[in-house]
């Protein structure tokens, strides 16, 4: 390929410090101080920048939709070259938990060859890498997207998911998951389209517009605010003539008080109901 080990100092572009290791380039002598005993199965994301530099990027290497997976507890070491199609990195085999970040661009997949304790950043996206989708295991995993539209399933486990941007599909999958938002709850509007699946507006605040989709979803948490999605529920059953609403309103900054709106909203209904029926038997008497 062309390229020197990190320690050489011919040229004066030696790499010194904590990246002269296997978890930044594969020409190094020195093993991950995260996952030691793995040896990196593709050139790692140092090497990917300067080959790119040296010899211009290959614009062609898996273009079309690929499917990024691995045995359960695999050990690996691995930077994902990836030019397009609408990609996914799959952890559905893992029976730990896992944490992928499309947008810092790691992930931690899987356990180390020398300690048998889970990986760390063994997984490697560089920034010009779009991956479009992630699915969990079987853990308590932690799932990030990026500011396209991403689909996240967290699968088994009490997963945690964030869309980060885009109009993102966030399926929980089983368990009690939780989904993510970075602003405050009166920037969003929800609509509870069914008991298992709602739609989430970022419809005002520093971002633009954007719709997430959420199924299998237990919690909603805010940038100051976490909820219930039974919470979201009960409001529709409030308000049955209005399925809309904002996420502020439905708090008011006070989680407890749509228990109370409903105990109101019986209460006025059941001395209705009563004064009906007084009425009709006043009626048939007479």
């Amino acid at each position: 390929m062309g390229l020197e080990h990190p320690h050489e100092t011919s040229d004066g572009d030696q790499i010194v410090g904590f990246k002269d290791n296997y978890e930044y380039t594969i020409m190094s002598y020195n093993e991950s101080k995260l996952n030691p005993g793995v040896f990196p199965r593709t050139p790692q994301i140092l090497d990917v920048a300067a080959i790119q530099y040296l010899y211009g990027v290959n614009n062609n290497t898996r273009s079309g939709d690929d499917i990024y997976s691995w045995e359960d507890n695999e050990n690996f070491m691995q930077t994902i070259w990836d030019t397009g199609g609408n990609d996914t990195i799959s952890a559905a085999k893992q029976s730990n938990e896992v944490t992928i970040d499309l947008a810092a661009g790691y992930a931690n997949i899987g356990l180390n060859n020398k300690t048998y304790k889970p990986a760390r950043s063994n997984l490697q996206i560089p920034v010009n890498v779009i991956i479009e989708n992630i699915k969990g295991g079987q853990g308590d995993d932690t799932l990030i997207g990026n500011n396209i539209d991403n689909r996240l399933e967290g699968n088994g486990g009490n997963d945690t998911l964030e869309g980060n941007g885009g109009n993102d599909f966030i399926d929980g999958g089983e368990g009690e998951d939780t989904a993510i938002f970075s602003d405050a709850p009166q920037n969003y509007d929800y609509e509870v389209i069914d008991n298992n699946q709602i739609k989430i507006i970022h419809a005002r605040g520093s971002e633009s517009v954007q719709t997430d989709i959420l199924i299998n979803i237990e919690n909603l948490n805010f940038l100051d605010t976490n909820l219930t999605v039974h919470t979201l529920t009960a409001q529709k059953f409030y308000q049955a003539t209005n399925q809309q609403g904002k996420v502020a309103d439905l708090l008011k900054h006070n989680s407890g008080s749509i228990f109370q709106q409903i105990i109101d909203f019986l209460v006025t209904y059941l001395v209705r109901l009563m004064v009906h029926l007084a009425v009709l038997i006043v009626v048939l008497v007479h």
